[in-house]
C-alpha cells in the first residue's frame, strides 16, 4: 500500500482482518483467547496531530514487526493473522466507540474477547474486535460502510 494513500490527519478506522486458522493468543494482560478462524474486524482511532495521525497509525498496524502495545498488536502478530482492507474516515470525532456499537448489531456478529481494545473506553464498550460468523469480505465492507455512512461518516477504502 502507498503510504501517500492515507491521510495525515486525525480519524476513525476498522481493520478486516482475516485469520487463517484458529488458535489461542495471549493478548497482553487481558488473557488468552481462542480466536477461530474467520474474519475479524477491529475498530481504532487516531484522534491526535503528528504522530497519531491515520497514516502513522495505520502504517503501524501494516507493519510486519512492531512491538506489542496495544491489545491488537498482540492479535496481528500472529502469523496466521493477514489485514486484508482497512476503512477509514477522516474526523475530529471519538466515534470509535459508536462505530463498535453499531458493528455489534450487525446479525451474526459475535464478541470473542470482552474487553478487547477497549479496557480504557469511557463508554464501557464490549468489545472493539467483532468476529463475523460469514466470511463473505465484500459484505462484511459493505456493511461497515453502511455504518460509516449512518454516523455521517464518509468511508474510504484501502487494500494493503
Amino acid at each position: 500500500m502507498l503510504v501517500k494513500q492515507i491521510p495525515r490527519k486525525p480519524g476513525i478506522y476498522s481493520l478486516i482482518i482475516e485469520k487463517y486458522c484458529s488458535e489461542e493468543i495471549k493478548i497482553g494482560k487481558l488473557g488468552t483467547f481462542h480466536f477461530p478462524r474467520g474474519c475479524y474486524c477491529y475498530t481504532g482511532s487516531a484522534l491526535g496531530k503528528n504522530q497519531f495521525n491515520l497514516q502513522k497509525r495505520l502504517n503501524r498496524h501494516l507493519r510486519p514487526k512492531r512491538k506489542s502495545y496495544w491489545h491488537i498488536d498482540y492479535f496481528l502478530q500472529s502469523e496466521e493473522t493477514k489485514i486484508k482492507q482497512i476503512i477509514l474516515a477522516e474526523t475530529s470525532n471519538p466515534l470509535e466507540c459508536k462505530i463498535a456499537e453499531e458493528i455489534e448489531k450487525i446479525p451474526g456478529v459475535k464478541i470473542i474477547a470482552q474487553g478487547f481494545g477497549s479496557s480504557d473506553c469511557k463508554n464501557r464498550c464490549k468489545t472493539h474486535l467483532h468476529y463475523f460468523k460469514n466470511n463473505y469480505q465484500n459484505k462484511i465492507v459493505k456493511q461497515l460502510s453502511q455504518v460509516y455512512n449512518n454516523l455521517g461518516l464518509k468511508p474510504f477504502i484501502l487494500i494493503p
